[in-house]
């Protein structure tokens, strides 16, 4: 079944499809008017005009002119196209037909009918209630005994009368104020002296004739220069530490020495007080063995003075029971008389037969001071 709507645009388009075949009809006509009228020229195109389609509004590029336009979405009719340009579209819209009536609502069903409701059964009967006992007769309240009688308030004692206030004395006489005295009398002022006459003015005399320049005296001998204080001590400029690395472990056999590699960054000319520890393990744990350390300068000449303590002591240091010697020495370094940079030398010898090679370690620890005295 076709719509309205349909219906419309299908007439239409045969409307216009009939009009297109009309003109070349009536172009026809025009050229064979009689020839008693003034002549009139008119051009035909060969190509037949077209009805395009489309779902927007048609633009310039679109056709060529004569053809004809259908804006299928707004239902819009342009046409014909002249000199490359479309005109103004025309509604193909048909008014709007009458809404229908609404159809009837059927009638709604019937309710079924309820079924009866069953039949209860018969109460049991209920048993009697018990009889309720007597009640106790209540006692008789005792009665409230009599209230004793108030004594009689004492009689209040007559109040003393005020006893009357005294006259008040006379004020005596004020004394009599005595004689001012009499100001002694002022003695006489001398008389003044006279004044002497101003006696004339000396004339002024004559300006001196200025003398000559005395010669310059020879400069004195210059003083004797006082005696230089002595220089106060320096306080310590810098403190450093470092590690004491053996390349070789102390050898077995008795005299043996390992000699440690340099250590510290001495300057020239500078006093150093240095603390150093030495530690060597060793396996032999029955005896306590004999050991010397020497401390010495290397690069340089200054005065090392030092001393030092040895302990054996029982040490699991490295992981098993064994023994180790522990030196500890303080050293006193003059380097004034240095006359460049200089470091220290440890060596450890020991003097025992058939002792295992001993493992050396160490570390220090140098202050710069003033004096080394």
């Amino acid at each position: 079944m076709i719509s309205k709507r349909s219906h419309s645009l299908i007439s239409l388009a045969i409307g216009f499809s009939l009009f297109i075949a009309v003109i070349p009809l009536q172009l026809n006509s025009l050229s064979t008017a009689s020839a008693a009228g003034p002549a009139i020229t008119t051009t035909t195109s060969s190509a037949a005009a077209t009805i395009l389609s489309g779902k927007t509004p048609p633009y310039s590029a679109i056709g060529k002119n004569g053809d004809f336009y259908i804006d299928t979405k707004n239902l819009m009719f342009y046409g014909p196209k002249k000199n490359g340009s479309w005109p103004l579209g025309i509604s193909m819209k048909g008014t709007n037909g009458s809404d229908g009536n609404n159809g009837t609502n059927g009638s709604d069903g019937k309710n079924g009918v309820d079924g009866k409701d069953g039949k209860n059964g018969i109460d049991g009967a209920i048993g009697k209630t018990g009889a309720t006992g007597l009640t106790g007769a209540t006692g008789p309240t005792g009665p409230i005994g009599p209230t004793g009688p108030t004594g009689a308030t004492g009689l209040t004692g007559a109040k003393g009368e005020t006893g009357a206030t005294g006259a008040v004395g006379a004020t005596g006489p004020a004394g009599a104020k005595g004689d001012t005295g009499a100001t002694g009398a002022q003695g006489l002022q001398g008389i003044q002296g006279l004044q002497g006459e101003t006696g004339p003015a000396g004339a002024t005399g004559a300006t001196g004739a200025k003398g000559e320049t005395g010669a310059t005296g020879p400069q004195g001998p210059q003083g004797v220069a006082g005696a230089t204080g002595a220089t106060g001590a320096a306080g310590i400029s810098r403190a450093f530490f470092g590690n004491i690395n053996f390349a070789s472990p102390l050898g077995s056999s008795a005299g043996s020495s390992a000699i440690s590699s340099a250590f510290g960054s001495f300057a020239a000319n500078s006093n150093y007080v240095v603390r150093l520890v030495i530690v060597g393990i060793y396996a032999n744990s029955s005896d306590d063995l004999p050991f010397q350390l020497e401390i010495s300068a290397n690069g340089a000449s200054p005065t090392v003075s030092y001393g030092y303590s040895m302990a054996n002591i029982k040490s699991s240091r490295n992981g098993s029971a064994g023994k180790e010697v522990n030196f500890q020495a303080d050293i006193l370094i003059d380097g004034t008389s240095a006359g460049s940079g200089f470091n220290l030398v440890a060596t450890v010898t020991h003097q025992s037969i058939g002792l295992g090679t001993i493992s050396l370690s160490g570390s220090f620890i140098a202050s710069q001071v003033g004096s080394a005295s």
